[in-house]
């Protein structure tokens, strides 16, 4: 069976034949083919343009002539129009969209997967130079069951813990004074503007 990004196949088509109107007003016998993350425009058997799906801005179907669409995006800065008839234009329309909502929900997984692993590197090495324990393990095997969320008690049971050792006085705060310290505990040599 065919998967898609996120593992489910789509649920529309994603080849249409097009007649792409050109900007001198010929009509060229196209597919438009879409992948993982942008639209081809194919000729036979060669890709002539690849719009990523990031670049599609805006997708109108002709009310008035139902086979007719106009299809908006960037390329290299400059706003582009392809004017397209397909005899399937509102499905093509829901097709593109579809595929660009999967892009953009396979993207913000990625994204979110990132940052938790951004900052549970940094937590690691906050808890490290107080001579905590990794946390690490934890995000990766959250991320690979599919789940993206920072076990939040284990992290805030390693900052009051951090957090204890900075208050040396016990005041519930945390000031210049208690840092004094730290930097020759941590083994780093500091002037004392830093």
């Amino acid at each position: 069976s065919r998967d898609c990004v996120l593992g489910s196949l789509p649920t529309l088509p994603q080849a249409f034949a097009v007649k792409k109107i050109n900007k001198f007003g010929l009509s060229q016998a196209r597919v438009f083919q879409l992948t993982n993350d942008s639209l081809l425009n194919v000729d036979g058997r060669k890709a002539q343009k690849e719009v990523p799906f990031s670049s599609i801005h805006r997708i109108d179907v002709d009310q008035k002539k139902p086979d007719r669409c106009k299809l908006y995006f960037f390329l290299q800065g400059d706003s582009v129009v392809w004017h397209v008839r397909c005899k399937l234009a509102s499905f093509l329309k829901l097709a593109i969209l579809e595929a660009i909502s999967r892009f953009n929900e396979h993207n913000c997984w990625e994204i979110e997967r990132i940052k938790m692993a951004a900052i549970s590197d940094s937590l690691d090495r906050f808890y490290a130079n107080l001579g905590g324990s990794s946390t690490k393990c934890h995000v990766e095997s959250a991320g690979a069951a599919g789940r993206l969320s920072l076990d939040v008690r284990s992290h805030l049971s390693k900052l009051r813990e951090a957090f204890a050792q900075l208050d040396v006085d016990g005041s519930g705060k945390v000031c210049s004074s208690n840092l004094e310290d730290l930097p020759g505990g941590l083994g780093v040599n500091l002037e004392q503007f830093e």
